[in-house]
């Protein structure tokens, strides 16, 4: 009961992983606005893949803005409420709770302005 429960070979392994963990930063990138580890940024703070391609760039208005912090956090379901959009997908989970995708995926415009008293919301509506 008063030996300790790792070997010193053990702590000093213990040490070097837990080093290693706090050692990995997430990077930010000034381009696509990408946070993520393992980026590879440059010391202009762009990643590899804006590096690559162009697609990300400022001029092509890609970034829709930060997040406005005056907002609350919305659960899932309050966002499908508020959604100017509905999204019709077919998703079928597969052997090992993988999920796929078949079909078409349809986009539905939808008045948010709308205040519903009952929901689901019949297709009329």
């Amino acid at each position: 009961l008063h030996t300790p429960a790792l070997s010193a070979q053990d702590q000093l392994k213990l040490d070097t992983v837990r080093k290693k963990l706090l050692a990995i930063a997430v990077e930010r990138c000034a381009m696509c606005h990408e946070e993520w580890f393992d980026l590879n940024v440059n010391i202009h703070g762009v990643c590899a893949r804006c590096r690559k391609s162009s697609k990300y760039k400022p001029a092509n208005a890609m970034f829709p803005g930060v997040y406005p912090n005056h907002l609350p956090e919305l659960t899932q379901m309050e966002e499908m409420l508020i959604a100017p959009v509905h999204a019709l997908v077919q998703v079928w989970q597969v052997r090992g709770g993988q999920y796929k995708y078949t079909g078409h995926i349809c986009n539905f415009p939808r008045e948010t302005a709308v205040f519903h008293a009952k929901v689901p919301l019949l297709p009329e509506q």
